[in-house]
């Protein structure tokens, strides 16, 4: 036989959860339910519910036949438990979803003349977004205003205010009782009797009506820790409670009646009040301006939503005639009040005003409640992750008694990822923590690549986007594809002239299709295939071969050939409207012919594809909507189902805990910290919907839903959970001036409030008080700020503690002397270059040059750099003789137009005849030089030793017409200066004249002729002796080049060795008006030597410049160019 259970409604009242928590499980366990018996209770949140789950195994040892659920979900589960199962489905017919499908369904079979006017000269996409927020706002009417659906379905065009009073619709809104009307009218007739006033009202006179026990209700329901219940739910609890035993446990922050003192209190006059009055004063007889003196100013500014709840209970009670069953219990904590934490919410319990506060004293010591100042997001989680090692070492907080909450999760996850994850469990820096809610469980990538598929029709197609696809993991599993194998066929795409568009046809439909086929992804692939079948041969129906290809690697361009042709399908496919069956046939094709799992993570990713758009297709035939629709909506639908939040969430897993500040309210925790309190970001600003009727003036009851006070509430319940410390984060200085950022107004308000009501030790007012507990955070992790003896800050980023303590206590570290190696004449060049740069590359292994990146425009004109290149493969070995050099060159030309590098249409043939007016005459030149110097003679040996570095290299390609031999060189550069095209530039003559000195030292006569784009040279090679000094004083800075950066850089140093000007200097180095790039940009340099004052501030650069560079800039002086010859 069952145990009795008495029914009724019992109110527990507290101001800790674990008080209520307490209470309640010893009240179940006094009172058990049968075995196998389900026990009831209701939550407000996910958190919540693991967290009761929690508590209740280690209260009775086990924590079984439980259900802990959300009001919602229980709402139409207990329909269904009064009404059978058999009658009530197991979703309302209008559900949010459905509506939506409803709606546009109604709206394009109606006349135009029955239809509201907004819809007229609307398209099936805009109706679509009408008809979703539409169906939101009657989903929340049926769920806040039952007594407007049931007017509007009766036909009358009215609402129920606050006050009681009915009054009509305003004609500007009456077209949303009619559509509501049409949706009732559209149901069939059993179903209208299912939606969820009909039910609601079914069900309250069904327990109306019984007088004993249903036997399918559960016997005990359980509502625990909610701050609010819409209005249906809280009438059916007490409709509830005549049948089975209903506990409602409620997190009450105040002792005494509050609800009082807050604006809006004339919505629940004359209500009885079950709570004592505070110094038998009745605030409902005090005007507000004079409430500050009898309210706590906490409770006023964020506490409405609480009121509101409980003022709700009251009017329930008030109402309902079976209140002799209602019993009411008060736990007020009366524990310890020493700490500012303990102090501030014994006085939300007391209710007491700041006019009464004894201005307690507040000791150096007390860190329960603290701020932290950063400069950015990153910052905040850096100093967190040190905050917590510092509470952690204290030994009696483990890492499972600290919350973190974060108002924007989704932002915060990837820096805390990145800062928490940067320690191995090794490591004693290593804390352990569980991200919640996140959705570290979808893969991120698949979800983009899945968004770009869907929105096919209106992409360009361009290289980095088919380099992303190939980035995919799943994508290229399912092309066969290893990381190594999508790098080299990407390099490839990239080299054969791959920008963007699938092929002609795609571009057609982008109405381009005046582009043709150059630069195409068809384009590149018939190069890469030509490439592979006849290697590097003539061009075969206009197709240029690209020859970088062979060997078992070609199998790649096989999988570049699949992922064409399914790119291909899936848009050919997109081009049509379909019905919803229709395109859900495409999609599982498309995830089937896409994407194939790799891991856990893709897995689930694919799986909620599936389940995301079998809901949607759900939704659809459950309005009944059959008609053709869009792309565009299907990926709307899909995406927006793959984003609802998840029901699940990982929570108080053992680890320190992030979570946003709803799925852990009022929770108890040791030590709670809030990241992200900015202004403007909490409370969050609600979007307002000029056709929600219930956010009209005068329209608002208690319990509707309402983000700014819910978001206010949860402040002051955060405040009243926490046990040790309250820390609270903001962003507080701008990153670029250090200017001052204000806090959230949350914060302000507690602020104000701790300054108002407290004091400091010795004398100290409040302000100085509560300045001393918010710390300012440098802008750096590496700030010497941290490591100073008796500061406020520390780190436990040793790393740093050790560079700066190197700093402090002994020289700077010195990297060993590089081996005296063999170097050649390339390896000085480099150095000459860029020393900085070649002491990080070859000493520090450290490379600053990014990879190359992807480019995903045709070109569209020779810029200097793509002239230099273009030129380059022009006049490339093996170089035509005088007679073939016109056919050769135009053969050349064409060549390398097929190969994609040049304009597309007319801007193309004007390269054409660019490049053929530059390389005629250097190759005519070169061809006439050649003949004047026809005897080739043999390689020489080259080596010198100097400071101990031996310098060997090979002298090459020397020719010689019987007198001193002649090196000839052909250089697709510029070597006059751009100005004056007079003086020749000293940088681009750097190999040259390395060249010659070192040929110089070791006697070989040798010139060198050299011709390049704008003219040609003869240079002379300067005197032996100075020659081998010049090269000596080189190798010896090189050496000190391999120890420590040097502050010098090649163009900075050419022009001060010109004319020792710092000012000219400056401009090289830093960039002018007319020059915005300079030499600074090089991040190297940029790394350490940020403007012209650091490079020279150490007094070095000018005996460096005027040593490596001064002897170059005096002898291109002495060296003379001429013309190309006009002959040639």
């Amino acid at each position: 036989m069952p145990t009795p259970l008495s029914s009724g409604l019992i109110f527990l009242h507290g101001n800790r959860l674990e008080l209520l928590r307490d209470a309640l499980f010893t009240w179940i366990e006094q009172h058990p339910l049968d075995p196998l018996e389900e026990e009831v209770i209701l939550v407000n949140s996910n958190g919540t519910a693991e967290w009761v789950k929690t508590a209740l195994a280690e209260s009775l040892g086990i924590c079984a036949a439980t259900r802990v659920e959300l009001p919602a979900r229980f709402l139409w589960r207990v329909y269904r438990q009064i009404l059978g199962n058999h009658a009530i489905p197991t979703s309302s017919p209008l559900t949010q979803d459905v509506m939506i499908w409803r709606l546009l369904r109604l709206w394009s079979n109606a006349p135009e003349e029955r239809s509201p006017a907004f819809l007229h000269g609307t398209d099936l996409q805009k109706r679509h977004q009408l008809a979703q927020r539409i169906a939101d706002l009657f989903d929340q009417y049926q769920l806040y205003r039952h007594d407007w659906l049931d007017a509007w379905t009766l036909g009358q065009d009215t609402w129920l205010l606050p006050n009681g009073t009915v009054r009509p619709l305003p004609p500007d809104q009456c077209w949303q009782s009619q559509c509501w009307r049409d949706l009732v009218h559209d149901l069939e007739e059993s179903e209208r009797t299912l939606i969820a006033p009909a039910i609601h009202h079914r069900a309250l006179r069904a327990l109306q009506q019984s007088r004993q026990t249903t036997k399918t209700l559960p016997r005990r329901i359980v509502v625990f820790g909610v701050s609010t219940l819409p209005g249906v739910i809280l009438e059916l609890l007490v409709a509830l409670a005549p049948h089975c035993q209903v506990l409602i446990a409620l997190l009450n922050p105040c002792r005494y009646h509050w609800a009082d003192t807050l604006d809006g209190r004339e919505l629940l006059q004359n209500l009885r009040h079950h709570q004592p009055q505070k110094n038998l004063v009745d605030p409902r007889n005090l005007p507000l301006e004079f409430m500050h003196a009898h309210a706590h100013p906490l409770l006023s500014a964020w506490g409405r939503q609480g009121r509101d709840f409980m003022r709700q209970l009251d009017l329930l009670e008030e109402r309902t005639p079976i209140s002799a069953n209602w019993s009411r219990i008060e736990l007020f904590d009366e524990g310890p009040c020493n700490t500012l934490l303990e102090q501030v919410q014994t006085a939300i319990r007391d209710l007491l005003p700041l006019a009464d506060h004894p201005k307690r004293e507040v000791l150096h010591d007390d860190s329960s409640i603290v701020f932290h100042q950063a400069h950015t997001p990153l910052r905040e989680v850096e100093v967190l992750h040190d905050q917590l090692l510092n509470l952690l070492a204290q030994g009696s907080i483990r890492p499972r008694d600290i919350v973190v909450m974060v108002p924007d999760p989704e932002g915060y996850t990837p820096l805390i990822q990145a800062v928490f994850n940067q320690y191995s469990v090794h490591d004693a820096r290593h804390i352990p923590f569980e991200i919640s809610q996140s959705r570290n469980h979808i893969s991120r990538p698949l979800v983009w690549a899945l968004e770009w598929l869907l929105n096919l029709p209106n992409q360009r197609i361009t290289l980095s986007d088919l380099g992303a696809l190939l980035n995919v993991p799943a994508i290229a599993q399912r092309l066969k594809l290893d990381k190594n194998g999508s790098t080299q066929l990407l390099h490839w795409m990239k080299d054969s002239g791959i920008r963007w568009g699938l092929d002609t046809q795609h571009r057609h439909s982008l109405n381009l299709g005046a582009c043709g086929a150059q630069n195409t992804a068809y384009f590149g692939l018939e190069r890469m295939i030509l490439g592979f079948a006849q290697g590097a041969g003539a061009s075969f129906s206009g197709i240029e071969p690209y020859t970088e290809i062979g060997g078992l690697e070609a199998t790649l361009v096989g999988s570049l050939a699949t992922l064409m042709d399914q790119l291909n399908f899936w848009r050919d496919q997109c081009q049509s409207d379909a019905t919803p069956l229709v395109w859900a046939e495409r999609a599982r094709t498309l995830l089937q012919q896409w994407f194939s799992a790799v891991d856990e993570r893709e897995r689930v990713t694919i799986e909620a594809f599936e389940h995301a758009l079998d809901d949607w297709l759900e939704s659809c035939m459950q309005g009944r909507f059959d008609l053709p629709i869009p792309l565009s909506m299907l990926r709307h639908s899909w995406l927006q189902n793959l984003e609802e939040p998840q029901i699940g969430g990982r929570f108080l897993t053992g680890g320190v805990t992030f979570t946003s500040i709803m799925p852990l309210r009022a929770l108890p925790f040791e030590i709670i910290c809030l990241l992200g309190m900015n202004h403007g970001d909490y409370p969050r600003t609600p979007l307002r919907d000029d056709w929600n009727l219930l956010e009209q003036a005068g329209q608002y009851r208690p319990g509707d839903r309402s983000r700014r006070n819910d978001d206010r509430y949860l402040m002051l319940e955060i405040l009243l959970s926490a046990r040790r410390m309250l820390s609270i984060s903001w962003c507080g200085q701008h990153p670029r001036d250090n200017s001052e950022l204000p806090p959230s107004v949350l914060v302000s308000q507690l602020r104000d409030y701790l300054a108002n009501g407290w004091r400091g030790p010795e004398g100290e007012n409040g302000a100085t008080m509560v300045a001393c507990r918010t710390f300012l955070h440098p802008l750096q992790p590496f700030s010497r700020r941290y490591f100073e003896d008796g500061g406020h800050h520390t780190t436990w980023a040793r790393e740093w503690q050790a560079a700066h303590r190197a700093r402090s206590d002994f020289p700077a570290p010195r990297v060993p002397d590089a081996a005296l190696p063999t170097l050649s004449l390339e390896n000085l060049h480099t150095f000459l270059k860029n020393p900085v740069k070649t002491f990080f590359r070859s000493r520090l292994a450290v490379s600053f040059d990014d990879d190359s990146p992807l480019i995903d425009e045709e070109p569209f004109q020779l810029d200097a750099l793509t002239l230099h290149g273009l030129i380059q493969q022009l006049v490339a070995e093996p170089r035509p003789a005088l007679s073939a050099i016109e056919a050769t060159l135009h053969q050349r030309l064409q060549r390398l137009r097929g190969t994609g590098q040049l304009p597309i249409g007319p801007a193309g043939e004007v390269a054409l005849t660019e490049l053929y007016a530059i390389a005629r005459p250097m190759l005519s030149c070169w061809a006439q030089e050649i003949a004047h110097y026809p005897h080739p003679l043999e390689t020489q040996a080259l080596s010198l030793e100097f400071s101990g570095i031996t310098l060997r290299d090979w002298v090459t390609d020397l020719r010689t017409a019987d007198e001193n031999p002649v090196w000839l060189r052909l250089t697709a550069s510029r070597i006059l200066n751009n100005v004056s095209r007079k003086g020749i530039t000293p940088d681009k003559l750097l190999d040259s004249w390395l060249w010659l000195l070192a040929t110089s030292a070791q006697n070989i006569p040798a010139t060198i002729v050299l011709v390049a784009q704008d003219g040609m040279i003869t240079l002379r090679p300067p005197a032996s002796d100075r020659a081998r000094d010049t090269l000596d004083k080189i190798c010896q800075i090189w050496r000190e080049g391999m120890i420590q950066p040097l502050p010098v850089a090649l163009k900075t140093g050419l022009s001060w060795a010109t004319d020792q000007s710092p000012e000219q200097a400056t401009k090289i180095y830093e960039g002018s008006e007319y020059r915005p790039y300079g030499e600074r940009n090089e991040p190297c340099l940029a790394r350490l030597y940020p403007d012209f004052a650091s490079l020279s501030g150490s007094g070095r650069f000018a005996a460096l410049a005027m040593t490596l560079y001064g002897p170059l800039v005096e002898w291109a002086q002495y060296q003379e160019s001429r013309p190309h010859d006009p002959m040639a």
